[in-house]
């Protein structure tokens, strides 16, 4: 193990355990499966004689709405024919991968203001070994994470007596590498910015502009907007994490391994492409705010 990965798990191994002794992740954890609870617990109050029936609860109505609006009736209809537990699990992944890359964007920025990224790497380790670390963490907490959804969603199978199928585990699968595109993309606003306020901002109109663009490129809009959303949503799609989330989901649902597969290749080949980035900017730019 050469000296980068070493210091890389020395630190992360740090962070790790300064994650698990804070309440922050657990709030969010708690939140997350609050809003897994409550999707499940609406799509149960919802099947009648014909089977799910989105429009009888409030919940399920605003969000097959947008679905269908968004992705058309097809896709809705797909989404829900193997229960809650796809849709569910997405949406109540959102806060704990909100907090998480958050929280290191910010730290990140803060201690790099402070002189304390500075001061590490006068030892054996350097600007990439640190923000390897903090992708260390975040995944670890990420996959302990999906661990704990998968064992809630297991339990409220059990008792509400919904199948659970192959499909929840592809999903969990492709939720933790487009949470790692994410976290890089956290990483390289963090190298690129001097203030932790500046970097935080910008993650947040990134993580919003990148997922506007995949509502687009489905939105039904006309004429002359239409062309230019659809020119736009063509252009950034291949930088967001979102679109090849997108096609990883739509080949789960509809059981096409090969689409699958190159939605997670195209999640790792992002991450690393934005890693790598990130490590000749740091290289160049140093870690002094």
């Amino acid at each position: 193990m050469n000296y980068r990965a070493s210091s890389a798990m020395a630190i992360g191994k740090r962070r790790l355990f300064e994650s698990l002794i804070h309440p922050g992740f657990y709030v969010a954890l708690a939140v997350s499966l609050a809003v897994g609870y409550a999707f499940v617990a609406a799509f149960v109050r919802s099947i009648d004689s014909s089977g799910f029936n989105f429009q009888l609860s409030p919940l399920y109505t605003f969000a097959g709405g947008l679905l269908s609006g968004w992705f058309g009736g097809a896709v809705l209809t797909k989404v829900f024919a193997d229960g809650p537990f796809l849709f569910a699990v997405n949406i109540a992944f959102l806060p704990v991968l909100l907090y998480l890359s958050m929280t290191s964007v910010y730290r990140f920025g803060t201690e790099k203001a402070s002189g304390a990224i500075e001061l590490l790497t006068y030892g054996p380790s350097d600007g990439t070994s640190y923000f390897l670390a903090s992708m260390l963490k975040d995944l670890v907490l990420t996959v302990l994470t999906l661990v704990v959804f998968l064992l809630f969603f297991l339990a409220a199978a059990a008792v509400d007596n919904i199948a659970v199928t192959p499909r929840l585990f592809d999903t969990l699968i492709l939720l933790l590498l487009a949470s790692s595109a994410v976290y890089a993309y956290g990483v390289l606003v963090s190298v690129v910015t001097d203030s932790a306020n500046t970097a935080l901002a910008l993650f947040l109109a990134g993580f919003i502009v990148l997922f506007v663009s995949l509502i687009g490129s489905y939105a039904i809009v006309g004429g002359y907007v239409r062309s230019l959303s659809t020119v736009a949503a063509w252009v950034i799609q291949w930088f967001s994490p979102f679109f090849y989330w997108s096609i990883g989901t739509q080949a789960a649902i509809g059981g096409e391994a090969a689409r699958y597969l190159l939605g997670l290749l195209g999640l790792l080949v992002l991450s690393s492409a934005v890693l790598v980035g990130s490590h000749f900017i740091v290289r160049a730019r140093g870690v002094r705010s």
